[in-house]
């Protein structure tokens, strides 16, 4: 994976920067992730993991700017990984017509009951995706 750094700003004893990369698990679209990393971390001392998968419509930059998490986390020696949890730019026909189904719209495992009677490609991009958010988030961060 080739990770592009965006930009990197320090926060809270700790530095938080914003990656950009081409994601296969979400078919070679560009993924966005903020990963905080507190003053205490180093190669011989790693720091836990927390993953925040932010909610419907929100991107890498919601809960970074608005959860006031950093504090804490740099306090506790935790790193913290805030990535975009939906595919944006797939080009699906209707993709920006509705903001719950659209762009930015697939988040978290609530996106299947809205997906229930829902036909064409809608339907099969919603139950992809939610599979694939796990294989991103949880199985490799791809």
């Amino acid at each position: 994976m080739s990770l592009t750094n965006v930009s990197a700003n320090r926060v809270a004893n700790g530095t938080l920067t914003k990656y950009s990369f081409p994601s296969s698990t979400l078919g070679g679209l560009t993924a966005n992730v903020n990963v905080f990393v507190p003053g205490t971390a180093s190669a011989a001392s790693p720091a836990p993991v927390l993953f925040y998968l932010a909610g419907l419509t929100c991107t890498e930059d919601t809960a970074a700017q608005k959860a006031g998490m950093f504090n804490a986390a740099a306090k506790e020696g935790i790193a913290l990984v805030f990535p975009d949890t939906s595919p944006r730019g797939a080009g699906v026909e209707g993709e920006d017509d509705d903001w719950q189904l659209g762009t930015g719209g697939s988040r978290r495992g609530g996106l299947m009951k809205r997906t229930e009677g829902v036909e064409g490609s809608w339907a099969g991009l919603a139950r992809e995706h939610v599979a694939a958010l796990y294989l991103y988030a949880v199985d490799r961060c791809s």
